[in-house]
C-alpha cells in the first residue's frame, strides 16, 4: 500500500516555511484530524495528493512511501 510519508512531507512543509501541521491542513482545507489520519497511513484520493503537492510546491514521489 502507498501512504504519505509523515518525515516528507514535514521536512518538506518547514522547507517551504509552513510551520505548524494546523497550519498545514488550513492550506489543504482538510482538517486537522483528517492530516493527522492522512499521515499515519490512511488511504487518499489522487484529488488529496494533487493538494499536497501544490501547496508543498512537489512531486507527488517526494511525498510517498510504499509499505
Amino acid at each position: 500500500m502507498i501512504t504519505l510519508s509523515k518525515r516528507a512531507v514535514t521536512r518538506t512543509m518547514h522547507e517551504r516555511g509552513i510551520p505548524s501541521m494546523v497550519d498545514l491542513a488550513q492550506k489543504l482545507a482538510i482538517d486537522p484530524s483528517h492530516l493527522c489520519k492522512l499521515l499515519q497511513g490512511a488511504p487518499f484520493t489522487s484529488s488529496t495528493l494533487t493538494r499536497f503537492t501544490r501547496v508543498l510546491e512537489c512531486e507527488p514521489a517526494a511525498l510517498l512511501k510504499g509499505r
